[in-house]
């Protein structure tokens, strides 16, 4: 009897252990910008950009318009999991952001502008 009540509760606090440590790995990854994001605005369905970032804080950004490529520019990049800062050419451009799912996320500017990004 006391050999099965300690079983039970050994097997209890395996579950638990392997909980709490799965839990604490998926977190680590949860909000990771690095790879293809396709950005879109409200108020131009007909336009979109698709933005690559890669782990070395650089990135690309191509612009489309009725779903043909329109230009294309680098760009290095900084992230934290509430904001996202963009160097082009020496033009900063910072975006707070807003996330919905570990695949989707607002960023929105100071000016008011926001855009919804999705992974691809």
């Amino acid at each position: 009897m006391k050999t099965k009540k300690l079983l039970s509760v050994l097997m209890l606090l395996v579950m638990v252990g392997m909980t709490v440590n799965l839990s604490s790995c998926s977190k680590n990854d949860e909000y990771n910008i690095v790879g293809t994001w396709k950005a879109t605005q409200d108020s131009l369905p007909d336009e979109y950009a698709v933005f690559q970032f890669s782990s070395n804080g650089e990135g690309k950004a191509t612009l489309y318009s009725q779903g043909k490529a329109e230009e294309e520019a680098s760009f290095k990049y900084t992230f934290s999991k509430t904001t996202l800062t963009l160097n082009y050419k020496g033009d900063i451009e910072v975006l707070n952001i807003n996330w919905l799912s570990p695949t989707k996320f607002i960023g929105s500017s100071g000016d008011g502008g926001s855009m919804t990004f999705t992974k691809q």
